[in-house]
């Protein structure tokens, strides 16, 4: 098995800068308590639920290490950390109401999480309303009305933009796979129409030619249709846009005898997709995830702790 891998986006990446964000902005905060109360909410169930049981074992990760150094110190005094965590189910109803208990009922002093927009957008506009910081964890749109702006003082995002890593995926694409010429994006219809179009003139400055674009439905489970008309285009790559299921187009794609390059730009880790799709279906899979392969400290701590804990 061949695994080609570009190290670019990692959860360890920002669960490290969280310690930043923790220590920036908590002063106000926790300032009458011995403890800073951190709710989160992420896609524990649903499709998504890979993605967002990581995310939040991974929040948990970082509180424990956090508290096991002896927690914060904010002018002088110490906290440790606590940590409350809620299923956003990947619906804004859901993420609003994890987001009201979080804050009524747990009494966080402040809120992370959020993945795809809609759920972005409800929980800050909870946040806003009750004063409460967020710490935005992702943005599939970059731009998008959910996302950071000047004028939301309460938001942040430590997360960079998936469209960050268009120009690391071409040119690794470029260097490894000389002969590939055509490129078929396959991405939900969640609004990355802009992401498609730079994705698209970054190609071309490339002399790489976009040939196919296919928009599947959110909430898709059986990616052999979607994949069918995609292979019809012949492509000698295909890049699973932003998708926390590309795993399984990858396994589509594979069935129905597609040989060529297999790009995901999401932060799925390798072994999600040869757990899933088989390492016999992984040759020539860019992935834009931790090479495992070629572990750093840090990850080699997180692994320890993750088969410790889980």
């Amino acid at each position: 098995m061949k695994i080609k891998m570009t190290s670019l986006v990692s959860i360890v990446v920002f669960l490290i800068l969280s310690v930043i964000m923790i220590q920036g902005i908590s002063g106000s905060n926790a300032v009458a308590a011995d403890k800073i109360k951190i709710g989160t909410i992420m896609p524990i169930s649903g499709p998504l639920s890979i993605v967002g049981m990581t995310w939040t074992r991974g929040f948990e990760m970082l509180t424990e290490t956090i508290n096991g150094k002896g927690g914060i110190t904010i002018k002088g005094k110490q906290y440790m950390l606590e940590i409350y965590n809620e299923d956003s189910k990947g619906s804004a109803e859901a993420s609003r109401t994890s987001a009201l208990k979080l804050i009524h009922r747990n009494k966080v002093n402040f809120i992370i999480g959020g993945i795809l927009e809609p759920v972005v957008e409800a929980i800050y506009g909870v946040c806003v309303n009750e004063g409460m910081f967020f710490g935005q964890t992702n943005v599939n749109i970059p731009g998008h009305p959910a996302d950071v702006s000047p004028d939301k003082k309460l938001q942040a995002r430590l997360f960079i933009s998936h469209d960050d890593t268009h120009s690391i995926d071409i040119a690794y694409l470029k260097k490894n796979y000389p002969k590939v010429k055509t490129i078929a994006i396959v991405a939900p219809d969640l609004g990355y129409e802009p992401m498609i179009e730079k994705f698209k003139k970054q190609s071309a400055e490339n002399g790489l030619n976009v040939n196919f674009v296919e928009i599947w439905q959110w909430g898709t489970t059986d990616f052999v249709p979607v994949y069918t008309k995609v292979l019809e285009s012949k492509p000698d790559a295909i890049l699973g846009m932003v998708s926390g299921q590309a795993q399984y187009q990858l396994m589509a794609a594979k069935q129905l005898g597609f040989k060529g390059v297999y790009i995901s730009n999401a932060p799925l880790a390798p072994e999600v997709f040869t757990s899933v799709a088989g390492p016999e279906d992984c040759d020539d899979l860019i992935v834009n995830a931790a090479n495992m392969q070629d572990n750093t400290d840090a990850i080699k701590r997180v692994i320890k702790m993750w088969e410790k804990n889980y």
